[in-house]
């Protein structure tokens, strides 16, 4: 009896884990097929606004449930940055979604891990072994 309380709290979250994890795959998918389909309507900086018009309309509601306090960052310049850089990356990839296949766009995502480690050992002095580009 006791071994299911101390595994109900982990299971229930493990399940909530998995389950946000699919919709945020299908919500990118979802994503990449209406820019792709508005493609020759719209230009990819109207797409990317739209993007996040519609991702600040979503996180609405949790800015106004937390204090002003819990959410200003310590590290302003940080987050300015990684704005700056995360605002591009969206921009290149409604670029790229016009312009090349989407199995190929698809093949180039499942890259993105081996760069990250890369950059992480250039930039961050991570450390590197070649067992994890296996």
């Amino acid at each position: 009896m006791s071994d299911t309380v101390i595994l109900a709290p982990t299971w229930r979250a493990n399940f909530l884990g998995l389950l946000l994890v699919l919709l945020g795959g299908l919500f990118i998918t979802t994503l990449t097929w209406i820019v792709r389909s508005v493609a020759d309507d719209i230009n990819p900086l109207q797409a990317g606004f739209m993007r996040y018009a519609f991702g600040t309309l979503l996180l609405l509601p949790m800015v106004f449930k937390f204090k002003a306090t819990d959410l200003a960052p310590r590290l302003v310049g940080g987050h300015i940055i990684r704005s700056i850089v995360h605002a591009i990356s969206v921009l290149l990839w409604f670029y790229a979604v016009t312009k090349i296949s989407l199995a190929d766009l698809t093949a180039l995502s499942f890259t993105s891990p081996v760069f990250i480690t890369i950059g992480a050992f250039l930039f961050l002095g991570e450390s590197f072994s070649y067992r994890r580009l296996g």
